[in-house]
């Protein structure tokens, strides 16, 4: 036997080769089931307007964090810049975080944009790295522009669009019926004396949550108040809490109806107007159709299962001054998010992230300055900052040049010339155009602004998504994955060919150890009639094939360990 044959028949050499064999198919297994549970290891997500303005907050929702165990990355390990958009060498402009930094547990960073930026497009550039995240960048478009300073009334804002929340109501919109005088309760057929309407204007009550309802009564063809007093009976729902059964509208025609529904509502309301010398002017005594009769309505009112629900404790706030809001939830405990918007734009000027207990908390905001913001400011609260479907709720908010008396009155003619015009509503313009607003006490015309804010359409807008590298980061990783997990099957076939040829080589031991034997037993065998030498060269090609056997093992074992190495350097 030559030497090379003798090297391979060696049992130390072909039984490491099996060692090793055995080694090379734990290491793919392990390589296939590591590859597969693979994760990103570092994630942002921020949510921002990509249209920025100098020397003005910004609100911010983000997070970055190490993704297998959620742990958030410190500021230390951060850099936040503008630089150019085409990526050309340029100024490189930092960003700074005037409230906050997203790496909190529940993060919510204000930032602004310095005087020294330039009008332009640019790439909100963030980097960090951390112990267990090598590097992590990401960029998002944004662009730097010098809005003119808001011109201060409210008439000059939008109409928001209305936001529809998830609603399983029999009904979606609220129905007002006249009801004829009888009791069949058959609708009446001439036009009633007084009109009654109810505000939010979507008529959505949260069910489970305290709330307040506007009441209007107002003549239908001239839009004049109508002090009332409103007689009501529930006729078709379930309340958790005791209501009042009688309420009036004071001069402006308007009543507040606080209620805790635990179902949609179905009430019947009989509206007794007051005197008509009260609210008209012309009105003659000696007239006997003047007077104007009692009216029967019945009102539906949806609800929704909302999990919040949002109570500014004013209607104005001055600007810097702090904004207090009270925010109730079916929720008991967790954390929940509340943004303030400058309403014109929907521009995030700051966020909020709180802690819900037993149902309630309290909400603070510091009031943008002077010329930072339009005059309508939007507070809404929700639960996710990846977004949210019905669970939210929103609150308006007057921003004022002062506190008086006098600036809230303007306000008030500000807000219903703009409900009016953009409604068209005839009651609304009766009150901006008539007396009745000169005589009212501050609290009055607190709860004015809230009857008038109440009118204004619900609407709840996220920002729109800066960065979820998370997400971009997974396609490319299941890309890479799938590249390696096609190199994986490929090892994984010449690993069991080796095994078939190992197996092989055992069968073909074995039966070189039985002739072996064979040849043994027939040289005593004195019966024997086959030829001693015959057996010799059967026995020693079987242990030819069976030396070759080793040598393939040993050879594609070395084979495999070495395309192991060298996948697993190209991947790294």
């Amino acid at each position: 036997m030559s030497r090379p044959l003798r090297v391979w028949h060696r049992p130390a050499v072909y039984r490491s080769a099996i060692g090793l064999y055995i080694f090379v198919v734990l290491a793919v297994a392990g390589a296939t089931f590591a590859v597969n549970n693979i994760d990103v290891q570092g994630s942002v997500y921020l949510r921002a307007q990509p249209d920025l303005e100098r020397d003005r907050n910004h609100g911010m929702r983000g997070v970055m964090h190490y993704a297998p165990t959620g742990e958030m990355l410190v500021p230390e390990d951060m850099q936040w810049f503008l630089k150019p958009a085409d990526g050309s060498p340029g100024d490189q402009f930092p960003v700074e975080f005037t409230d906050g930094a997203p790496h909190e547990s529940w993060p919510n960073p204000t930032f602004r944009v310095g005087d020294d930026v330039p009008d332009g497009d640019y790439q909100l550039h963030v980097e960090t790295s951390h112990r267990q995240v090598s590097e992590l960048n990401a960029d998002y478009p944004v662009s730097i522009t010098d809005r003119e300073q808001p011109a201060g009334t409210v008439q000059e804002l939008r109409w928001p669009r209305q936001t529809a929340r998830e609603n399983d109501a029999r009904q979606r919109d609220p129905t007002i019926r006249h009801l004829d005088d009888g009791s069949n309760g058959e609708d009446k057929d001439q036009s009633p004396g007084v009109a009654l309407a109810v505000a939010p204007d979507d008529g959505e009550m949260v069910r489970g949550m305290p709330q307040t309802l506007y009441f209007r009564t107002y003549h239908p063809e001239s839009g004049l108040p109508i002090p009332s007093t409103l007689t009501l009976e529930i006729t078709d729902g379930l309340l958790e809490d005791d209501v009042e059964t009688e309420i009036r509208t004071n001069r402006l025609g308007i009543a507040e109806f606080d209620v805790k529904p635990a179902t949609s509502l179905t009430i019947e309301m009989t509206v007794e107007p007051a005197p008509p010398r009260v609210f008209d002017p012309d009105f003659d005594d000696d007239d006997p159709t003047d007077p104007i009769e009692k009216e029967r309505f019945e009102l539906t009112l949806p609800s929704v299962a909302t999990q919040y629900s949002l109570s500014p404790t004013s209607p104005v706030v001055t600007p810097e001054e702090t904004i207090e809001a009270a925010a109730f939830s079916v929720l008991s405990d967790g954390y929940f998010m509340v943004d303030l918007y400058d309403h014109e734009g929907d521009r995030l000027l700051d966020t909020l992230s709180l802690l819900m207990t037993d149902g309630r908390s309290g909400v603070q905001f510091q009031a943008p300055s002077a010329g930072e913001s339009s005059r309508l400011l939007r507070m809404q609260a929700y639960q996710s900052i990846y977004g949210t479907t019905h669970g939210w709720d929103n609150a308006y908010i007057l921003l004022l040049d002062g506190d008086s008396d006098d600036d809230l009155r303007d306000a008030v003619g500000d807000l219903f010339a703009w409900i009016a015009s953009s409604t068209s509503s005839l009651h609304h313009e009766a009150i901006v155009d008539g007396e009745y607003l000169d005589d009212l006490s501050t609290g009055q015309l607190h709860r004015l602004l809230n009857a008038g804010l109440a009118e204004v359409p619900r609407t709840f807008e996220l920002p729109p998504v800066m960065l979820n590298t998370r997400e971009d980061d997974r396609r490319e990783l299941d890309a890479w994955r799938a590249d390696v997990q096609g190199d994986l099957r490929w090892m994984m076939g010449l690993v069991l060919i080796i095994g078939l040829i190992v197996v092989i080589y055992f069968v073909v031991a074995g039966i070189r150890r039985n002739m072996e034997e064979t040849a043994v037993l027939r040289q005593f065998d004195l019966e024997s009639t086959d030829p001693a030498d015959e057996t010799q060269r059967r026995a020693e090609r079987i242990e030819r094939l069976a030396t070759a056997l080793q040598g393939i093992i040993v050879f594609c074992t070395l084979l495999v360990f070495a395309l192991g190495i060298l996948i697993m350097v190209s991947y790294l």
